[in-house]
């Protein structure tokens, strides 16, 4: 499906198919399930980042399918798609008929792989796809017998996976491979700890989905909830947070940046304009307690980072501004972000958590391809920094063709502009 607009955490870090499934990727629990009912083709309709789903699935090789995977901008309709199977249909390689599904879900029993209705398609929730994994993970034996064992009734834990004896483990639970559990945890009831998680010790999982390679911390408690590294989302309201400590969540994934820092030269032109300008600075925090009001918003930025399951949203910094101001005494605080290396003078404006996640498609997530900046395209053409039609075109544009000339320009019109 299209980057799941009512369910972004879903889809923000990797696209929906590759979303982590009881120790595979949505497409990859599918795949398995399909051979079992004696599938042999199927065909992948993919908008979302379509080169990372034909990366990971190549030709379907490993679950002894035919798999094709087709870039498309919208859902096909069911006779579209069987027209295209009846266009594809060679002698002895599959049948002419077929079965569509929306892949928002895991794979219902009562499916009939012979059929000719469409799954439902409705907007997937929180909620639906939490209870999805809840009730689907006992069926994990049917497809592999081998991958995980139940030990007791309603709980399955992958091999390799480590659980202190004094743990306490509720059913259903289901833990996946290479887990780790420590003394005095509880996990459960209706939990999945995805694979390589570790839980400390007497912490408290229930009710909750853990990402695979994610750190809960020694007595941290966690309940309905969605957990990403340090990304946290309450599967009952939809609302989020991050982790403010490494030490109670985070991500044991290898990340890799994607921008290096500033260069030197930068960032001594910025240490200096900070000792140049610290009388401006302290005339404004003056003003601010004049006023009675704070002197400084501390913000949380979305840092650009990739890792194995793509985009890691749960990665942040810091930085400041001052309220109340505008243009770049408001930015003031910011060139210090330049000085530790975090920011560029040119780039695309920092983004929080929900403006990232909002990025739908991948010419929107192209802001994310640039470093952060103090200056950006869309200040010298006087867009302002809200995310919309304009400012996304200018952060794309930018990410494209960042050269030395556009970031001169960018330069010299912002400085007066903003």
């Amino acid at each position: 499906p299209d980057p799941i607009q009512e369910a972004p955490f879903l889809s923000q870090s990797t696209p929906m198919a590759l979303s982590p499934a009881l120790g595979r990727t949505l497409i990859g629990v599918w795949l398995e399930w399909l051979q079992t009912k004696g599938v042999r083709r199927v065909n992948v309709y993919v908008s979302d980042r379509p080169e990372k789903v034909r990366k990971k699935i190549g030709a379907g090789d490993s679950w002894g399918l035919k798999v094709e995977v087709i870039p498309a901008q919208t859902d096909p309709t069911l006779p579209e798609f069987q027209r295209q199977l009846k266009d594809q249909h060679d002698a002895g390689d599959h049948e002419e008929a077929g079965f569509k599904i929306f892949l928002n879900h895991l794979p219902d029993p009562a499916l009939e792989t012979e059929g000719k209705s469409e799954k439902d398609s409705r907007p997937i929730t929180y909620s639906g796809w939490f209870n999805s994994l809840v009730e689907f993970a006992p069926k994990i034996l049917e497809i592999d017998p081998h991958g995980v064992s139940e030990v007791l009734d309603g709980i399955q834990i992958g091999i390799r996976s480590r659980i202190d004896e004094s743990a306490t483990l509720m059913a259903p639970c289901w833990i996946g491979e290479g887990v780790s559990i420590g003394h005095g945890a509880r996990i459960g009831p209706n939990t999945i700890i995805e694979s390589h998680s570790i839980i400390s010790d007497n912490a408290i999982v229930e009710d909750s989905w853990v990402w695979p390679e994610t750190f809960v911390g020694e007595l941290t408690e966690v309940r309905n909830s969605f957990v990403n590294g340090s990304a946290l989302l309450n599967w009952k309201n939809g609302s989020q947070t991050i982790a403010p400590d490494e030490f109670l969540l985070c991500s044991l994934r290898k990340r890799q940046a994607i921008h290096k820092p500033g260069s030197y030269t930068g960032r001594i032109a910025a240490a200096l304009l900070l000792a140049l300008t610290c009388p401006v600075a302290v005339v404004a925090v003056l003003f601010s307690f004049l006023r009675k009001k704070a002197w400084v918003n501390r913000v949380i930025a979305v840092a650009p980072l990739e890792t194995e399951l793509g985009f890691a949203s749960d990665h942040t910094l810091v930085y400041r501004e001052f309220p109340g101001f505008k243009g770049l005494l408001k930015r003031w605080p910011q060139l210090w972000n330049i000085v530790l290396g975090e920011f560029h003078w040119i780039g695309n404006r920092p983004l929080s958590l929900a403006q990232a996640q909002s990025l739908e498609n991948d010419f929107e997530r192209l802001w994310l391809k640039s470093p952060i900046g103090f200056l950006s395209l869309s200040d010298a053409e006087r867009r302002g920094e809200a995310i919309n039609e304009d400012t996304l075109a200018d952060a794309g544009f930018y990410s494209a063709q960042p050269h030395f000339r556009l970031k001169l320009r960018i330069l010299r019109r912002s400085l007066f502009r903003i």
